[in-house]
């Protein structure tokens, strides 16, 4: 069915793979196809009641629940994406990808405490200081700048913070255009970043928003 999607020719395929469901329905793969095979088909009635069908048969199944949250998020359904990040929640309580899916569809709703209080489980799912750094990722990345930085400062007083801790300090300065006090972090990750491919990749990063501070500040003189 694969190929005969490939080829332009949609009705053989969603034929071929309902043949195939039917007959292997322990294999998700086949209805998530149909799901979104449907979808950009104009069946979405369809579509969505297989959607249904396939988050109560698989809801011992973590990674074909992440794949029908992220399809129905795609797809403009918050109802539905949020059912499916519930369910992975009750198979796996502690999943930081999930925590932070819940709190964004919070957040995008207009519940803003209720997507606050939701991002910060990941502090109980994630070591310290990954968990605190974590919260105040998806903090800025929502404008909350301030909080963020609150996160990022309990990081430093409390474990070193190290080179991830000045990063996110760094990203915060910016947003509040504090060129010099985001200058000084990001020679920081310079500094701190260890030898692997994450202080590598930091690294990089650090440079290229320092070669950017640094323009902008020649532009200003």
């Amino acid at each position: 069915f694969a190929l005969c999607e490939r080829l332009g020719e949609h009705e053989r395929a969603r034929a071929s793979a309902i043949e195939l469901e039917a007959r292997l329905p322990w294999d998700a793969s086949l209805g998530l196809f149909l799901v979104e095979h449907d979808l950009r088909h104009e069946r979405s009635d369809e579509a969505w009641q297989r959607f249904d069908r396939l988050l109560a048969r698989f809801s011992h199944e973590e990674e074909t629940l992440v794949r029908l949250a992220d399809l129905a998020n795609v797809w403009g359904d918050g109802d539905r994406a949020m059912r499916a990040w519930d369910a992975t929640l009750a198979r796996n309580p502690r999943s930081p990808r999930a925590i932070s899916a819940v709190g964004e569809l919070h957040f995008q709703r207009g519940r803003r405490e209720l997507a606050r209080k939701t991002w910060a489980r990941l502090r109980e799912v994630t070591p310290r200081p990954a968990g605190h750094l974590a919260v105040a990722d998806v903090l800025l990345d929502h404008g909350l700048v301030e909080e963020a930085l609150a996160e990022v400062e309990s990081v430093r007083v409390g474990d070193a913070g190290g080179a991830a801790a000045q990063r996110t300090l760094a990203l915060a300065r910016e947003r509040q255009k504090n060129r010099t006090a985001a200058i000084a972090a990001w020679n920081k990750v310079l500094t701190l970043a260890g030898v692997g491919d994450d202080g590598v990749a930091l690294r990089r990063e650090a440079r290229s928003h320092l070669a950017t501070l640094w323009s902008d500040e020649g532009r200003l003189r």
